[in-house]
């Protein structure tokens, strides 16, 4: 093969890839448990267990929100056609680095914080490397833990310092994106289940 076949056929590659070398350095954007990058809404299967339970196909809308050196920050949100408070349709920001996906509240995120804020300000919801729960499962507190089997990263995060506590779990799947989002509060009270459709 010679030299101007072989850089066509490597270029073909990484356009087909979704992303070339220079934008992943530049953006590391290329997290393959995140959406692709050409990904801006998605159905999901959804069940909301509020004063009433209603099931409903839902649409994920995923925006870019700020564009920075190590990473891209999204926002998710979705449309629960009016099943859940407006507040619980803002799923967060995620900061996305190639290895490591950053959750960040709405409510604490600007477009002015650096890349060492958002990582300090954020939690890890996504890496290959597991994370284990700095609290024994009988301790009271806030326990957060990442689960990984195979091509498919789990975070769980639940507080059980009360028997009502708040509880959220994101599951990724590689070359897919979010699978699988839940909350909610003890016993399923005010709960948002998601399942990609």
């Amino acid at each position: 093969m010679n030299q101007t076949a072989l850089t066509f056929l490597l270029t073909i590659i990484f356009f087909l890839s979704g992303c070339s070398s220079s934008d992943y350095n530049k953006t590391a954007n290329c997290n393959t448990y995140f959406f692709n990058q050409d990904t801006s809404t998605a159905l999901y299967d959804a069940t909301f267990r509020f004063e009433e339970l209603q099931k409903e196909t839902i649409v994920l809308k995923v925006t870019v929100a700020n564009e920075l050196s190590e990473g891209t920050v999204y926002s998710i949100c979705i449309d629960s056609k009016g099943h859940a408070p407006s507040e619980r349709e803002n799923i967060g920001y995620f900061y996305v680095q190639a290895n490591r996906i950053y959750k960040i509240d709405f409510s604490q995120y600007t477009n002015d914080l650096d890349e060492n804020e958002l990582m300090k300000m954020g939690t890890i919801v996504c890496q290959e490397d597991g994370n284990v729960d700095i609290l024994s499962s009988d301790e009271k507190g806030w326990h957060e833990y990442i689960f990984v089997n195979e091509d498919t990263i789990e975070y769980h995060a639940y507080n059980n310092q009360v028997s009502t506590g708040y509880y959220e779990t994101f599951i990724w799947q590689k070359d897919v994106g979010l699978v699988s989002y839940r909350s909610g509060f003890g016993a399923l009270r005010d709960a948002i289940e998601l399942s990609l459709g």
